[in-house]
Parts: C-alpha cells; structure tokens; sequence
C-alpha cells in the first residue's frame, strides 16, 4: 500500500536586538502551518488546563509535549473536554520563555525532531499486516461437494 504523504511547517519567532545578558530571558514562539496529509492537521502542541488562579480566577494553560499519533484524535483542539477526566486540549502554536539562547535553540531543536517522529509514525501506522485471522461463529456447512451440484 502506498503511503500518503504528509507534512507540516514549523515557524520560529524571536525578539530581534534584545540583550539577553541583561534581560535574562529569550522567548520563542513556534506556530505549525500547512499540515498536509491524513491524521494530521496544525494542532500538534499539546496543552494541560490547570486550575483557575484563586485570587484572579484565570485559569493558566501549560505547554507539556507534542502530540502523538494518538493524541491527534484523542485530544481536542482550542479547549479541553468538560466531560474528560484529563484537561488536555491542542494548539497550532507554542510560546516559551528561556534564561539563555542556548536552552531556546536546544528546545527548537526538540520541537523539530518531536514533531518529525509523529509524521514518521503517521506513516508507519499506515502500513497494516494481517497478522491474524479468526472464524467466529457458525461453520459454514460443506458444500454438498462441487462435483455434485456440477453434475446436476
């Protein structure tokens, strides 16, 4: 069977001129677009919903993985489920914040290689073996013999 192709881009934005020595923080934003192929659409960033703040009543929203295979069905998208015992939900984008540009690119690097093994993965589980194969039920009666019914 032939594979669909899929794939997807990844946007990196970035303060431009900031003196990070002084600041201390960097903070990269990552937006996945033109998600093409089956499975698979921009909403790779998985979020969890914590609970609301008691003193604003703002509920914080926290990045934790990219999605899985999986996770691509299983998990809604902008919003977690009410009814779900887990508050996860997906996002096309990520922001994060860093002490230096070097946690910042080791992370864009992560990202990338996260997010190549879910396509890889899309496309393995496309490829079905029949591995096995079972009767249930009623056995067919036996033909009254081929012959037979031929020479009728």
């Amino acid at each position: 069977m032939a594979l669909h192709p899929r794939g997807i881009d990844l946007v990196r934005h970035e303060p431009v001129g900031v003196n990070v020595a002084y600041l201390g923080a960097f903070r990269i934003r990552i937006e996945a677009v033109n998600a093409f192929g089956p499975d698979l659409d921009n909403n790779v960033f998985v979020y969890v919903r914590r609970p609301s703040d008691p003193y604003t009543g703002l509920s914080a929203d926290k990045f934790t993985a990219i999605a899985g295979p999986v996770d691509m069905s299983a998990i809604p998208v902008g919003e977690p489920d009410p009814h779900a015992s887990y508050p996860f939900f997906r996002q096309s984008f990520v922001e994060l914040d860093f002490r230096s540009t070097t946690e910042a690119e080791e992370t864009w690097s992560l990202i990338q290689q996260q997010v190549a093994i879910l396509l890889t993965a899309l496309g393995q589980l496309e490829q079905l073996d029949v591995t096995q194969e079972v009767h249930l039920g009623d056995v067919a009666p036996e033909s009254e013999s081929l012959s037979e019914s031929l020479s009728e």
